[in-house]
């Protein structure tokens, strides 16, 4: 699944609310792989060794180190793997998918981008398309960080997420 959107409409913090909510259903691990300027599927999943708690710094073959994180992620249990910020669709192309990602039912991989959705959905992969919140989610966003001691408070909350229109990203830095 693709999360995109425009910068600053809150991908990356969706993203991280999904996993940090959700951590219970990825027993396994969430697992992050910054995107931006990754120059291949094999890399960024070789990169995930030291937090599958594997040390490969014996291994001098990035095909051998690959395919040994990718059983381990295969054999585990549910987990979540998250490429941020991804910036070079083409190593998402279906052809890259079967050849580097986990095959297995039990991993689930999301990525967040600016990429257009026409290209994301052309490319196979189901896209999220991330805009501005209504004002009931606003407020169920910034009630995830503070809870609101009486109805003035709310008020104020709901004037806030209207003020900012709402837009996830300046939501979570309030």
């Amino acid at each position: 699944v693709a999360i995109q959107g425009l910068p600053g409409m809150g991908k990356s913090a969706l993203a991280y609310e999904y996993a940090h909510v959700n951590g219970s259903f990825y027993p396994g691990g969430r697992y992050f792989v910054q995107a931006y300027g990754l120059k291949n599927l094999r890399d960024g999943i070789a990169g995930l060794a030291p937090w599958l708690g594997m040390d490969l710094t014996h291994v001098r073959d990035p095909e051998i180190e690959h395919r040994m994180v990718v059983e381990k992620l295969n054999g585990g249990e549910r987990s979540l793997i998250l490429f941020d910020n991804v910036d070079d669709l083409t190593l998402f192309g279906k052809a890259e998918r079967d050849k580097y990602l986990p095959f297995s039912n039990h991993v689930d991989v999301y990525l967040t981008t600016r990429t257009a959705a026409k290209d994301i959905e052309r490319a196979g992969i189901e896209v999220l398309q991330i805009d501005k919140l209504d004002s009931d989610w606003s407020l169920r966003l910034l009630s995830r960080f503070k809870n609101f001691n009486d109805e003035e408070e709310m008020q104020a909350a709901g004037e806030i997420c209207r003020l900012v229109d709402g837009y996830p990203i300046a939501l979570e830095i309030i």
